[in-house]
């Protein structure tokens, strides 16, 4: 590596809950979170923090196989399944606290959705791509107000299969 750049490895045996990471994201205070297997992972430069996205009203069965994780436009981090739970970080309770439940906003209207990729714009809107359509939801602050709308977003989307959403963020990223 140039510029004397350091490597690190960081695994298990580290702390960190599961070999198999899907996503990593900083967010603004430069805390890593890593979505994995069993769940979300905070890393603070020096040790791990868990967080389990099951409770005991979300059965870990109903999460779908895969996590990931997004930080949004006012630098919250949000971690997201496959099933369509779309959880979003508290700093206040230090928890993930379950915000959209795709399957029960839209399951009933066609066939259950997967979920590819959340991306946040600069309104801070969360799009949702799925195998089934593109979904959105208008998040207000500080009430958490849901809007769910089905996939008939003809200008962003020309199919019905979403595997990935790029943009820009306020922060160039």
């Amino acid at each position: 590596m140039s510029n004397g750049q350091q490597v690190y490895f960081l695994n298990v045996k580290d702390g960190l809950s599961s070999r198999y990471t899907h996503g990593v994201e900083q967010d603004h205070k430069g805390l890593m979170w890593f979505a994995t297997n069993e769940g979300v992972d905070r890393y603070d430069g020096n040790e791990f923090r868990r967080y389990k996205l099951h409770t005991s009203v979300i059965n870990p069965t109903e999460l779908g196989y895969r996590f990931n994780i997004v930080c949004d436009t006012a630098n919250v981090v949000w971690a997201y399944t496959t099933s369509g739970k779309i959880f979003r970080y508290s700093q206040f309770s230090d928890a993930f606290e379950l915000k959209i439940d795709l399957q029960k906003d839209v399951g009933n209207y066609q066939n259950i959705p997967y979920v590819n990729t959340i991306f946040f714009d600069r309104s801070n809107i969360v799009w949702i791509g799925t195998n089934v359509g593109t979904y959105y939801a208008k998040l207000q602050t500080p009430d958490f107000k849901r809007y769910i709308y089905t996939a008939m977003c003809k200008v962003v989307v020309l199919c019905n299969r979403l595997l990935d959403i790029y943009g820009r963020n306020p922060s160039g990223r």
